[in-house]
């Protein structure tokens, strides 16, 4: 015999940090396409397309928020074919082209003193600049010391001025120099 249960609407909102077993039945494991309103729990309305990206025409891997100090960018990496991803610059509304021939389109970033570092877990560490009039450069970034292969590193992370890699599989990490990003790395 089925047996309809109730479940109240999440109105305590998205909770990652209780185990569920833990949670409160208000709680949300997670909230995807749902906005709490006034009356409870809503679907998201719609979409509005932002940007036609260039020759691709696959999804949107990542999706990049970059404060600059000249004003905030956004970025979107994608791929083009199995072995060809590429990355634009899609602040303006239109998609103007980065940098193509990456292995891969699932980035991480972080920022640091006006630059930008990216990893992927499969390609060279990327770094990038924005000027006005010149838009966004973008060059690998300098890995230096006792690290393992820069390809490897799939996490970035910036605290108290130093840079971190980390290849998410093995239990050490490697950091910069103070206010460095990327350079001369050292295994913790």
């Amino acid at each position: 015999m089925v047996k309809t249960l109730k479940v109240k609407a999440p109105l305590g909102g998205w909770n990652t940090r209780d185990p569920v077993s833990s949670m409160e039945p208000g709680d949300a494991v997670s909230m995807v396409n749902l906005q709490i309103d006034t009356d409870g729990v809503s679907i998201r309305p719609g979409f509005t397309q932002f940007v036609q990206l260039m020759s691709v025409t696959s999804w949107v891997n990542s999706l990049i928020s970059w404060k600059t100090q000249y004003g905030e960018r956004l970025l979107a990496a994608a791929p083009n074919t199995a072995s060809d991803h590429r990355l634009f610059d899609i602040s303006a509304g239109t998609a103007v082209s980065v940098k193509t021939g990456f292995v891969g389109s699932k980035w991480r970033a972080r920022a640091m003193s006006g630059r930008l570092g990216m990893v992927n877990g499969g390609d060279q560490p990327q770094e990038l600049q924005y000027t006005p009039g010149s838009g966004v450069t973008i060059r690998d970034l300098a890995i230096t010391g006792g690290s393992p292969n820069p390809e490897a590193f799939k996490i970035i992370h910036i605290h108290k001025s130093r840079s971190y890699f980390a290849t998410g599989d093995e239990p050490g990490f490697w950091y910069s120099e103070v206010n460095a990003l990327g350079g001369t790395l050292t295994y913790f």
